[in-house]
């Protein structure tokens, strides 16, 4: 009659992990492990559900949380680019709601990620200007608004965050505060963010020229 010990040996490791998780729930660890070993597999669903049982069963652990949130994003993108693919094949008043469900899906998912990342870290900028931007890649652009400021302050941050708010307030017809953070933005770049620097200067003068401020509008011109 075979033992616990040679019938465990004679299981995988994804075999032996499944087990442990079974039989020690709130053990966090196998349920990292495990994960790990599906999105090896291409077992995202899986990983995804199992992860989601682990948030569970260990109380929120944050190795568990912070992994379950990779992984859902990562099915977000996998989602949306398989209904891009079949938009492509066929465009049709389905495909293209497919498509629009699931990106709806994404912002609500992701958003939600996010929050509960600042509501875990609250002094991340990094966790505001990624918030801030999935509410403005979703249309909520005075919720954006206020996360991309909470960013503002942190010297990675504050010209990225200040060029979305730029665009952030300039589509939403406020040219004045939009020409203030683009030039606030190319203010504070750094010298690694020369891309950030020019994008800057050029939205600050074509802005300029627009509401007929013409030396402004020259001078990053020139310097563009």
């Amino acid at each position: 009659m075979p033992t616990a010990e040679s019938t465990a040996r004679s299981l995988n490791p994804i075999q032996q992990l499944e087990a442990t998780v079974r039989e020690r729930p709130s053990i966090p660890e196998p349920y990292v492990r495990l994960a790990e070993l599906y999105l090896e597999k291409d077992r995202e669903y899986d990983a995804e559900k199992l992860l989601a049982k682990g948030r569970d069963a260990t109380e929120s652990d944050p190795r568990v949380t912070q992994m379950w949130e990779e992984v859902a994003m990562m099915r977000f993108v996998r989602r949306i680019e398989a209904a891009e693919r079949e938009l492509k094949a066929a465009d049709n008043p389905q495909t293209r709601e497919a498509l629009a469900q699931v990106t709806r899906e994404r912002d609500r998912g992701e958003i939600e990620i996010f929050r509960g990342r600042i509501k875990r870290q609250p002094e991340r900028a990094e966790h505001h200007y990624e918030l801030a931007r999935r509410l403005m890649q979703a249309g909520k652009l005075p919720e954006a608004i206020e996360q991309f400021k909470q960013a503002l302050d942190d010297a990675d941050f504050q010209t990225p965050a200040a060029l979305e708010l730029g665009d952030c307030h300039a589509q939403l017809g406020d040219l004045v505060q939009a020409l203030r953070y683009f030039r606030q933005a190319a203010q504070a770049a750094t010298p690694a963010q020369t891309a950030e620097k020019r994008r800057a200067r050029q939205r600050a003068g074509k802005l300029a020229a627009q509401i007929k401020l013409n030396r402004l509008a020259e001078r990053y011109q020139k310097i563009s």
